[in-house]
């Protein structure tokens, strides 16, 4: 079973936030009072909330205290027999958890808006330069990239420029991942990226209150 919450960062602005902190691990609260704006540090705190909720949704008994973070930068848990990841973009922060996938999962969310093509012509394929034909198709293969990085761990280890995105199933060393478009909102992209074929994903928007 796969699910991805969601929830809108502008409704999280006005929210008391010393008791959801303190679910975290101190490294996580030290990392959380870092950030400047108060968007950011929302997105940080509330990605890991809803990776709670996803955790509950699907029966596993985990805490946050208990989160880790790879070398990479990857969070994980030890003896970890399902996989998530986090995005956020503008208005909306999501979480995707999956007990069908064990390691590898990615997702990546970008709202669509103007951006100057050509000081991206150093992430792009042969083949994705020449179907690049608009703003929309730049995002599609955007988020793709980006959720399969995530999904793989290391970051910009991988040259985006060896990874071709121009199918839905893409090799990466030994691993093929396969990427799943996620309809969500008409101007924003989401993919998610997984080396197993998740046979169905849940899409639920989640309100923490106010």
């Amino acid at each position: 079973m796969t699910v991805i919450l969601y929830t809108r960062c502008k409704q999280l602005e006005t929210l008391d936030n010393n008791e959801k902190l303190s679910r975290l691990s101190q490294a996580m609260r030290i990392k959380n009072g870092n950030y400047r704006r108060w968007q950011d540090a929302h997105a940080h705190l509330y990605g890991k909330l809803l990776l709670e909720v996803g955790l509950k949704y699907l029966g596993i008994k985990k805490s946050l205290k208990d989160l880790m973070v790879s070398e990479y930068g990857k969070p994980y848990f030890n003896n970890q027999s399902f996989s998530f990841n986090i995005s956020h973009s503008e208005d909306y922060i999501a979480c995707v958890i999956s007990k069908e996938e064990k390691n590898n999962l990615g997702i990546d969310l970008e709202k669509i808006k103007p951006i100057a093509f050509n000081a991206f012509e150093n992430i792009w394929t042969e083949k994705e330069k020449q179907s690049l034909i608009n703003l929309k198709q730049f995002y599609i293969y955007w988020t793709r990239k980006e959720a399969i990085i995530k999904g793989d761990g290391r970051g910009m280890q991988i040259p985006l420029n060896e990874i071709d995105v121009t199918k839905l199933e893409v090799a990466i060393g030994e691993k093929l991942y396969y990427l799943k478009h996620i309809v969500f909102d008409n101007e924003y992209e989401m993919h998610i990226a997984s080396v197993t074929k998740l046979t169905q994903v849940d899409l639920i928007q989640y309100s923490f209150g106010t």
